[in-house]
């Protein structure tokens, strides 16, 4: 993911956290850790504010714990954090629920069809990301004409100007938050149908019983 999904995510996590999801707060600051991370490397002013921000951190930590490097180090932990925070969040929201069973099945379907989702889409963008560098798709599309359209939009593509290709990377990144989000929902919603606990499920359940 880069900086627009993870920013985007942070934002998103951080709604929910001020919305009754305190563990969200958790994944939410470490995400806001990796944009840190992400976005230092970079030029011009935001660049240098995130680099100023790393090197703080890691004068503070040599100074009163003599650790050095803490920043990155921290960003390397936050980085592999996130998902375990959500898991935990999930389960959370498992132990809040009276009927815990139910929502067990819901949570598992709403983050299974997340997670798989998000590894699909993850797969199709380094595919994607290879091809415009290379400017084939020989590895990956084999039909004739298909080929040759998806290498006319990639010539396309590698065209455009610098504003255009990062309108393009932002909404791609969009896109893939996008995916996220609607796996998530789509899979809570099959999650209550299983149980019975959505109103369509409910219906299913009583004309069952007719």
């Amino acid at each position: 993911m880069g900086a627009v999904t993870t920013a985007t995510f942070a934002l998103r996590n951080s709604d929910k956290a001020m919305h009754g999801e305190g563990l969200r707060g958790g994944v939410a600051a470490a995400q806001f850790v990796n944009v840190t991370d992400m976005l230092r490397g970079g030029s011009g002013q935001v660049g240098q504010y995130a680099q100023s921000i790393f090197d703080s951190i890691d004068n503070v930590a040599q100074a009163s714990l003599g650790v050095s490097n803490a920043a990155t180090k921290l960003a390397s932990f936050t980085s592999k954090a996130v998902n375990p925070l959500l898991c935990v969040a999930s389960g959370m929201r498992v132990l809040k629920d009276e009927d815990k069973d139910k929502a067990f099945t819901e949570e598992v379907c709403a983050m299974g069809a997340m997670f798989g989702a998000e590894k699909i889409a993850k797969i199709a963008r380094n595919a994607a990301d290879n091809a415009i560098k290379t400017g084939s798709l020989d590895d990956i599309i084999k039909n004739p004409t298909i080929k040759n359209f998806g290498e006319n939009l990639i010539s396309k593509i590698n065209g455009m100007s610098k504003g255009g290709k990062t309108a393009l990377f932002i909404a791609a990144e969009l896109l893939f938050v996008g995916i996220s989000i609607a796996a998530f929902n789509n899979g809570k919603k099959l999650g209550q149908l299983l149980t019975g606990r959505s109103e369509t499920g409910q219906t299913e359940k009583q004309a069952g019983k007719t």
